[in-house]
């Protein structure tokens, strides 16, 4: 008599086995984590870089940026490594841990966003006084240049809201969409391209805030792969969708006295 092996649900009910963990040291204190194909590097407290290796989990090399870290990312192919410091931008290369560019950066910004674009020849970063610079590494002269232009820099005229330094910033795959967060302004997008403010975020109106209330803060926000949706996390914790293009809206709402701090999307969504 023929058997067949038959395999249903899960025996275990939460995480299965760990794969790895990798420690920054006892002294430091891991800020950033960023993830590309061949590396996993995690920025730290003393200004430095760690990567390790995605599929032994060895660590690879230290990297000495000398300043604290405010924002990094990897190029597409993972080839190039860029951090955004107090002082100055370091561009690496990850395969040597050498340094490629170094540029200053604007007097007291801080970049929220960075990312690299049009096949790794740009560098674009969003900063927390509400502007947007590039930075191309395809010319003699490799420095910062702002998008001069009142984009970004609207005016206040909502009731209840004040506009202050964004909490969070993100591009779109392309970065021709940004998105911008604040504690207590609506979260707006904008078209980069065109320098034009295309939509704010309204929550819904079954929200505790009613309607009254149509707009709340958020403090994270990062875009879905798919580059139509954008999830973040507002203020009291609730963590949301947003499709500005389709102009629908979604909310999960967070178990009692518990509240997400950081919110990020897998490559596939």
């Amino acid at each position: 008599k023929k058997t067949q092996i038959l395999v249903e649900g899960l025996s275990e009910q939460g995480w299965d086995d760990c794969l790895a963990q990798v420690t920054v040291g006892s002294s430091l204190q891991a800020l950033k984590l960023i993830c590309s194909t061949h590396y996993l590097a995690a920025s730290t407290s003393n200004g430095t870089v760690i990567l390790w290796d995605t599929i032994t989990f060895e660590e690879s090399r230290t990297i000495s940026h000398q300043e604290h870290i405010f924002a990094m990312c990897f190029t597409d192919s993972g080839e190039l490594l860029a951090t955004y410091g107090h002082e100055t931008t370091k561009i690496w290369n990850v395969a040597t841990g050498r340094q490629k560019y170094k540029v200053n950066n604007y007097p007291e910004c801080r970049a929220l966003s960075m990312k690299f674009v049009e096949d790794d020849m740009k560098l674009i970063v969003g900063l927390n006084t509400r502007k947007v610079a590039e930075l191309a590494l395809d010319g003699d002269i490799i420095t910062w240049h702002a998008i001069e232009s009142p984009f970004l820099q609207e005016e206040n005229t909502i009731p209840g809201a004040f506009i202050n330094s964004p909490t969070a910033l993100a591009f779109n795959s392309d970065a021709t969409y940004i998105v911008v967060a604040y504690r207590a302004f609506p979260l707006t997008l904008w078209n980069i391209y065109e320098k034009q403010r295309v939509k704010r975020c309204r929550r819904t109106a079954g929200n505790e805030h009613g309607n009254a209330m149509a707009w709340s803060g958020v403090m994270k926000v990062i875009w879905h792969p798919n580059d139509e949706d954008i999830l973040g996390i507002y203020l009291d914790g609730v963590v949301f969708k947003w499709s500005p293009f389709e102009d629908s809206h979604q909310e999960l709402q967070s178990e009692s006295n518990t509240a997400p701090s950081e919110i990020q999307c897998s490559p596939s969504g």
